[in-house]
Order: C-alpha cells, then structure tokens, then sequence
C-alpha cells in the first residue's frame, strides 16, 4: 500500500508544509472449482459389485492478506485524512496536508506531523515504511529555491549552532533523520533505502486492528530565507509481513 504525502513551506507572509497521501496494495478471496480438489483417484468401482463407491475430495478458500491504511495530518490548518483500502481503493484520490508558518532563521519541531493508522487480517503483522517520492529531497518553493533535507535535528539561527533544513522524526523520540530519496521518473537514479517507520509483529499473533504510528516533520530556516511555498512529495507503504 502506497501513500503520497506532500510538504510545503511559505516563508514571511504565509510560510505553509503540505502533504498529500495515496496508497496501493492488492486482495482477493475466492473458492476454487470444487473438482479441482479431488484427492482419490480410484473412486470409480469397475467390478459388478452394486454396493456403494465413496470418494472423497477437499474443498479449499483462499483468503489472501489485506490491508488498510489512513493518513491523517496535523498542522497549523485543519486536520485533513485520506484512507485506502487495498481490496477496494487501491490508488486512492485526494490528499491530505499538514502546514506551518515559520519565520526566517526560526524552527518549528512540533506543529507538522502525521498519524498513520493500519489495520490487517494477517497475524503476522506489517512493515511501514517512508520514502520520498523521487530523487530530489529538497522542499522547493515555485521559484526555485530549497530548504535542505538534514540528518540531525533542525535548529533555529539563534541556537549555539544553527542547523538549517528540514527532517523527519519517529514516534517519541527526538532522533532527527533525513528523508532518503526515492528513484527518478527516468530511472536514472535508483531510490535509497527507505525509513522503516514500524515493524510490527502482535504477539501474540493476531488480526491487527488500528495500529498506528506518528511521524514528525520539523524544519529550521536562514535568516535570509526567500519567501514562498516550499513543496515536497513523500510516500507511505505499508506491507503485509507473512
């Protein structure tokens, strides 16, 4: 299962993070043709005996995983949510967005962040993972100019070491990672290794009902930087494990 998620900022006046989410993911259920499953070749009794010939066959139901997936992103605009279900919206439409205003040489750890919330009938559990949605990582503004993807945690202009550039964080924690790019349209550039949001196994094994996650976006900016919208595209996939 996909999901598209889009960030963007809007430096000065209005300085605003969008995200949009889509996801993709495969079901079926069905029952075979009950001759398929027959398990006793000799069940035709040839002798002139007239009593009764029993034959047994096996009839089989093929329940394949599913899984669904919602998105719902907070910010300093109105919560926004958009839901998949891999066995009936497997490309899901719509978007969901997450937004902050955020001053030049200022940082914002806890106004954008995203609950993701999964549900599956296999036992075994799923894997949640974040890509971006291409090579560029950057959040990039109609002009043209960028707030960089970092590897440690944002930090504003006036902080003992300023750290400009914009990061994701899991959960609780205050561990600040860069987003890894995905591939190019052109296949030019492979996609890197994606962040691993929740490995989830129940124990003990069971259908797994409304797990969620958090992911946080935080971003810090110069003191010089350009005002506009900053954009960036970013992808959910969850995954059965089995």
């Amino acid at each position: 299962m996909l999901c598209k998620d889009r960030k963007g900022y809007r430096m000065s006046k209005v300085k605003n993070v969008t995200l949009g989410i889509g996801m993709l993911a495969g079901f079926s259920a069905f029952l075979l043709p009950l001759a398929a499953y027959a398990t006793d070749p000799n069940c035709t009794d040839f002798s002139l005996d007239t009593s009764p010939t029993t034959c047994d066959f096996d009839v089989n139901v093929n329940v394949n995983p599913v899984i669904s997936m919602s998105v719902t992103s907070y910010g300093a605009d109105p919560a926004s949510t958009i839901s998949c279900a891999s066995y009936s919206d497997p490309t899901c439409t719509g978007s969901a967005s997450s937004s902050a205003e955020v001053a030049p040489g200022e940082v914002d750890l806890t106004t954008m962040y995203s609950i993701i919330t999964v549900s599956t009938n296999e036992a075994g559990g799923y894997t949640l993972e974040l890509i971006d949605a291409d090579e560029n990582t950057n959040l990039v503004s109609p002009a043209g100019n960028t707030i960089a993807t970092i590897n440690s945690k944002p930090a504003a202009a006036s902080a003992a070491t300023p750290n400009p550039g914009w990061a994701v964080s899991i959960g609780d924690t205050d561990v600040w990672q860069q987003m890894p790019n995905g591939a190019s349209l052109n296949g030019s550039v492979a996609a890197g290794s994606p962040i691993v949001v929740t490995n989830y196994t129940p124990d003990p094994a069971a259908v797994v009902v409304d797990h969620t996650s958090t992911v946080h976006y935080g971003v810090a900016t110069t003191v010089n930087q350009p005002s506009g919208t900053y954009t960036d595209t970013i992808v959910y996939t969850a995954t059965t494990k089995q």
